[in-house]
C-alpha cells in the first residue's frame, strides 16, 4: 500500500520548514553568545529573545534571556522599583519556563534562584520573602542533588576563599 502523495508532500513540507527555523535561531543563540562575552548585555539579550521568538522551546535562550534580565535590573538603582519588578518578573518567567522544558538543566535553576533573590530585594511584604527563600531552597537543593561532587567543590573552594579573607 502506498502511502498518499500529499501525506509525503505536507511531511517534507513540515520536515523543511523546521530546519530552516532551527539553524537561524541556532546562530542567532551563538551570536548572544559572543554578545555575552563581550559584556554586551542588551545586545544580548536582544538575540536571545529574537530566539525565544523564533523558537519559543530554545531552553537555553530562555536561561541566557533570564540572566540577561536579571544583569540589567541588578545594575539599575533599587528605588527604580517598578522597572526593576518587571525585568526580574520576565527573567524569573524566562527561567521557569527554561526548567519546565528541561529539568536537569542546573544553569536555569541558578538564573530562577538569582531573579528571587534579586525580587526579594524588590518584595513589598515578609511573606513574598519567605516565600521566595523556600523556593530558592528548593532549587537549590535540586542543583545539589544533580551535582552533587561539582557542588561540593565547590562549597570546598568557597570555603577556602572565605578562610582566606577572614584569617
Amino acid at each position: 500500500m502506498n502511502p498518499k502523495p500529499w501525506i509525503l508532500i505536507l511531511a517534507f513540507g513540515v520536515l523543511t520548514n523546521m530546519v530552516s527555523v532551527a539553524q537561524p535561531a541556532n546562530d542567532l543563540f551563538q551570536a548572544g553568545l559572543l554578545k555575552e562575552k563581550e559584556f554586551d548585555t542588551e545586545g544580548a539579550l536582544a538575540l536571545f529573545e529574537k530566539v525565544i521568538t523564533a523558537d519559543h522551546k530554545h531552553s537555553n535562550a530562555l536561561t541566557h534571556a533570564s540572566r540577561m534580565l536579571s544583569n540589567i535590573a541588578g545594575r539599575m538603582p533599587i528605588k527604580e522599583v517598578e522597572k526593576r519588578k518587571g525585568l526580574l518578573d520576565r527573567a524569573r518567567v524566562y527561567a521557569q519556563k527554561s526548567i519546565k522544558l528541561t529539568p536537569a538543566n542546573s544553569e536555569a535553576r541558578m538564573a530562577y534562584i538569582i531573579s528571587l533573590g534579586l525580587l526579594s530585594e524588590q518584595a513589598s511584604s515578609g511573606r513574598e520573602k519567605v516565600e521566595n527563600a523556600q523556593t530558592i531552597h528548593e532549587q537549590a537543593t535540586q542543583i545539589l542533588k544533580k551535582r552533587h561532587y561539582v557542588c561540593r567543590s565547590i562549597l570546598c573552594v568557597g570555603q577556602m576563599a572565605i578562610g582566606a579573607f577572614t584569617t
